[in-house]
């Protein structure tokens, strides 16, 4: 009987994996940061070991190959004084984008999560079970209780997301689940997630405040500006740490420590299960220490390379 019992236990270690949904909520060139970011966010994920086959990402994907990118089919979440010291971000995630264009929508992201093939019309969606753990980040523009989509998406609201990750609870699809979201009032977002649903989640700003975009003042790469900012101050600043840290010996605590201090222009707060804070950030968001050797790591930011993403439209008109 223990034998038996022991081999059960092994088939359900076994069976655990980790899976990510990746979300890039915007369009059009000025937004060229949030694309950056999650390029950026699947690169740290499958060179920290997450299989990509278990990460969904969507993205309207239109800035890449935009004829404003002065690097066409490329794409840098932070500056370098070459190319060689560059980091395309975009290289690893081109071939790897399941939902682009108009198929970006609140609906399919919602289908996503909680793995309703149908309502995706036969799309990727997470086919989860109670031993996983799952990571979702989120980058685009919000408001009050709402996050922003492209072109004519339309807003998800607070209600339906928390909605879906109520799905994701009754039908048992995680064991631990950590969501990352860029967006500005994106603490509203978060003011009615349970705190007893395993679910632990970060929001770039407060509920009444914009998030920051960073590397605005002089994004330049190899000698080329890119007209806009590479990259959301919040977003950056987690991905950067886990670009030069083992993320095994690193909680969500530490990291949210750090990140939080780094974030200067805007609240970084936490939401949901807050203990979960003592797990390790490898566990969901990979091993860490991912950035390519060729990259330099350290980037002298200024005062002006933060600006608050309600204006970065006016930035990347003014610089283009």
């Amino acid at each position: 009987i223990l034998h038996g019992g022991l081999l059960v236990l092994c088939a359900s270690m076994a069976s655990a994996e980790n899976y990510a949904v990746l979300v890039c909520g915007s369009n059009e060139y000025y937004n060229y940061r949030h694309h950056a970011d999650v390029a950026h966010a699947y690169q740290v994920l499958t060179r920290g070991g997450v299989k990509a086959e278990n990460i969904i990402t969507m993205m309207y994907d239109d800035v890449a190959n935009s004829a404003m990118n002065p690097y066409r089919g490329k794409l840098f979440n932070k500056p370098a004084s070459t190319l060689e010291e560059a980091n395309d971000v975009y290289a690893s995630v081109k071939d790897h984008i399941d939902y682009k264009g108009h198929d970006v929508t609140p609906a399919n992201f919602v289908a996503v999560l909680t793995g309703d093939s149908k309502a995706a019309n036969g799309k990727r969606v997470l086919q989860t079970g109670p031993e996983d753990n799952v990571f979702v980040n989120f980058a685009d523009h919000g408001g009050p209780g709402i996050i922003g989509f492209p072109g004519n998406a339309g807003f998800m609201y607070e209600k339906d997301l928390i909605q879906a990750l109520d799905t994701m609870y009754q039908k048992k699809m995680y064991k631990q689940l950590v969501f990352y979201m860029e967006a500005c009032e994106s603490g509203s977002m978060w003011v009615n997630l349970p705190k007893d649903r395993n679910i632990y989640a970060l929001s770039a700003a407060n509920g009444a405040e914009s998030s920051w975009g960073t590397y605005c003042d002089h994004p330049v790469v190899g000698k080329k500006n890119i007209g806009t900012c590479l990259g959301d101050l919040f977003s950056v600043n987690w991905m950067e740490d886990d670009d030069v840290t083992d993320l095994s010996a690193e909680t969500l605590q530490a990291q949210f420590n750090k990140v939080k201090k780094l974030t200067t222009k805007s609240h970084v707060l936490q939401w949901g299960q807050k203990s979960m804070g003592s797990e390790k950030a490898s566990v969901f968001e990979g091993t860490g220490k991912t950035a390519p050797s060729s990259v330099v790591s350290e980037v002298e930011r200024s005062e002006g390379d933060d600006v608050d993403s309600r204006d970065i439209g006016l930035v990347t008109r003014y610089n283009l």
